[in-house]
């Protein structure tokens, strides 16, 4: 593992740590993910912007509900064209408020995927080549309602 996966991996620990020392979870929540998330079926996203499924394998853009009013979003995606900042999907479910998850172009450049308060999921970061590939693990946020 490299180092900027390490720090990759630490900025998005440290986020979810702030989160819930901000606002703990209900129970439920708690529960759930203890459980291995299993709560919800996964519904595909529904892309833009010419981003699709990454293919050969991988884990499809997708989001499910939680219990306790969360959301999780996985899979890996692509761009047809050149990567610049773009929405990637908007979701049927809106954040409690906008957020901002670090993330990764081909496992090594950083980037960030925001989650905007209309549910749009926005990918901000440096130029990439087309067929790039951009993972959306790790996304995990409240619900306004």
């Amino acid at each position: 593992m490299s180092i900027e996966e390490l720090d990759t991996k630490a900025a998005m620990m440290a986020f979810i740590v702030e989160q819930l020392e901000s606002e703990p979870l209900p129970q439920s929540a708690v529960a759930g993910l203890q459980s291995g998330l299993e709560a919800g079926r996964w519904n595909p996203l529904v892309f833009e912007n010419s981003f699709a499924n990454y293919g050969f394998g991988f884990a499809q853009g997708a989001w499910r509900s939680l219990p306790g009013r969360l959301i999780q979003v996985q899979g890996l995606v692509t761009r047809s064209i050149e990567f610049g900042a773009a929405v990637i999907a908007t979701l049927p479910v809106k954040p409690k408020e906008a957020l901002v998850i670090p993330a990764t172009i081909n496992g090594i450049t950083a980037a960030r995927v925001d989650v905007l308060a209309n549910g749009q999921l926005l990918f901000q970061g440096p130029a990439a080549i087309a067929g790039s590939y951009l993972t959306l693990n790790g996304i995990i946020f409240g619900t306004v309602n």
